[in-house]
């Protein structure tokens, strides 16, 4: 029951909750008529489809005695919460097609003393109210006629009263009489007096703000809301949806610019975001805003960025490792996998070094051997030199012939280029004389080679057909370091290097200027350089005869380099090839 003291009158409201949990399908009671329901009345003045409210096509009324002399309304709930939290209360209800009002309803009309014939219903948006001051309050619903309630206060912060206590002390004023229980009533007058169970047990359950609270509470929290006016409001769908759609794509875009490995932490962080935010914007301006399903969204897109990203990579991986495996040492590949987006295998300006390493008298030496053996003898030297151009993190561009064409600064960018180009000239000329030494006693013909480097721009990248692919390097450029390879012979030079490199390296190397020589395919002359790196080649065919006539050299003296370590880059891998 609920008292509603106003002034010296006073009003009693009643909760019907049976509007829709006792209908026996087999003896429907008729239902009343507006003037058996008396003083009560239904709401005449209503708009939208009444068909969604919470509905019953008769309802448990109070007995007519009682009917008379108290107005009545229903406290039940549509069954949403599902014995969960309860978001909502229902205002109106549908009774046999007449619009009631709820229980929380009633209770402020007869505390307002307002007539229900001055109810507006607006279903979908408002229950339009007015009070005894002259203004009117409109109370935000949803189709159901429901109020979305904004909890602030647990049992305890109301005055609360035992009913036993609150008895005694109304029959004692009553009666006239002075009592403990008198005077520790609460003020009555213009004040609202509701009775509920509150004991363990019994109907409770729980709230936003308590596991297991007395559902009086969701009343009182209906009725505190509409006299504060303290409603909570839905932020529009055309308002959120925008922002949230802007938000993912932020996260989303910020996710693509990282690591697989922050990925995670980063959806982690979205999702505190997004949840603070609605936090922040009911907390201080009493807007709901969808948090569950847009959080949901937000786990979608931190599993889905990575996941693609993942197998992206694997399949960028491959890729790189297919088109580019052949050209690059094992170093240089792991880290142009460690960040594939940043390898321009497509044709591409660039500054690169360029070597060209030919051998000397190789058709002299192919003459009268077998076609077989001399395969042999040239894939083992190609694999001694692409070693050495392999530790200097160089790129293999191709075989021609009896020639290696190899690059610096590409795919990978190399700030000392022409440095580990020159370094590379160098370590293969004492890997040659090894290999030598190891062909001493096998071959009575032992061929040198020529080394020409020259650094300038050239066209690097993917080139060829639909049929065959591969990575090279075209311009003046390389064909001025194929021009200075020749120019050894004519300048009795094993390296020559040109100007471009000349000025880039750094350290003591054994240049000789050779001033400029003119070159095929260049109209102005070349500036030149020597480079030194001589070979003890006596001593590597005295080991080669011994070894041949099988004397006491052990493996380690037959293929000891007979060469002093040529000097590395500082980042060269001192343990890799050679």
């Amino acid at each position: 029951m609920v008292t509603a003291a106003e002034q010296s009158e006073s009003r009693q409201v009643f909760a019907e909750t049976d509007a829709a949990k006792t209908f026996d399908p087999n003896a429907p009671p008729p239902p009343l008529t507006d003037e058996e329901m008396l003083p009560t009345k239904p709401l005449k003045h209503v708009t939208g489809d009444i068909t969604r409210l919470l509905s019953s096509p008769y309802a448990t009324m109070p007995f007519p005695e009682l009917r008379k002399e108290t107005y009545f309304g229903f406290a039940n709930e549509n069954g949403e919460s599902g014995g969960g939290v309860r978001l909502n209360d229902p205002l109106v209800v549908n009774v046999a097609g007449r619009v009631m009002p709820s229980f929380d309803l009633q209770v402020l009309m007869q505390y307002w003393g307002i007539d229900p014939d001055q109810v507006v219903v607006n279903l979908g948006h408002e229950i339009t109210v007015p009070k005894p001051d002259g203004t009117k309050i409109q109370i935000p619903i949803d189709a159901k006629g429901q109020l979305t309630l904004n909890y602030r206060a647990l049992l305890e912060d109301f005055q609360v009263k035992g009913y036993a206590q609150i008895s005694e002390g109304l029959y004692d004023m009553s009666q006239g009489q002075q009592s403990k229980a008198r005077d520790s009533l609460p003020p009555l007058k213009d004040n609202l007096l509701i009775i509920g169970a509150t004991f363990n047990g019994i109907d409770a359950g729980p709230t936003p703000l308590n596991a297991n609270t007395p559902l009086v509470v969701t009343h009182l929290t209906a009725i505190n809301n509409i006299l504060q006016q303290d409603f909570l409001k839905a932020v529009p769908a055309w308002v959120w949806m925008p922002i949230y759609a802007l938000f993912l794509f932020g996260t989303g875009a910020l996710m693509l610019r990282v690591g697989i490995a922050p990925m995670i932490p980063m959806g982690l962080v979205a999702l505190v975001i997004w949840a603070v935010a609605g936090f922040a914007i009911l907390y201080f301006g009493n807007y709901l805003m969808p948090v569950a399903m847009p959080e949901l969204g937000i786990v979608l897109l931190a599993g889905a960025v990575p996941t693609k990203r993942f197998f992206g990579e694997e399949r960028e991986k491959l890729r790189v490792r297919k088109a580019m495996g052949t050209y690059l040492s094992p170093r240089v590949m792991d880290k142009i996998l460690a960040h594939p987006d940043g390898v321009k295998l497509g044709g591409v300006k660039q500054v690169i070094t360029i070597m060209f390493c030919d051998i000397r008298g190789f058709t002299a030496y192919c003459d009268n051997r077998d076609p077989q053996e001399v395969l042999n003898v040239v894939n083992e030297y190609f694999e001694e030199m692409t070693q050495v151009v392999f530790k200097y993190e160089g790129t293999v561009d191709k075989y021609i012939g009896d020639c290696i064409m190899a690059f610096w600064n590409a795919p990978d960018d190399q700030p000392d280029h022409a440095q580990r180009a020159v370094c590379c000239a160098m370590e293969m000329r004492y890997a040659l004389a090894n290999f030598k030494v190891k062909r001493a006693g096998l071959d009575t013909e032992l061929f040198e080679c020529g080394i020409g480097i020259h650094t300038g721009e050239a066209l690097v990248g993917n080139m060829g057909s639909t049929l065959k692919v591969n990575y090279t390097a075209m311009g003046s450029t390389v064909n001025l370091g194929a021009r200075l390879e020749s120019l050894t012979k004519k300048l009795n030079e094993r390296i020559l290097i040109s100007h471009e490199t000349f000025v880039q390296l750094k350290g003591d190397f054994p240049i000789t200027d050779r001033g400029e020589a003119m070159v095929a395919g260049f109209a102005n002359p070349i500036h030149v350089y020597g480079v030194g790196a001589e070979q003890d080649l006596g001593s590597a065919i005295q080991i080669g005869l011994k070894l041949a006539k099988k004397q006491d050299y052990t493996a380690e003296e037959v293929t000891k380099p007979i060469w002093a370590p040529a000097p590395l880059p500082e980042d060269a891998d001192p343990n890799h090839g050679g």
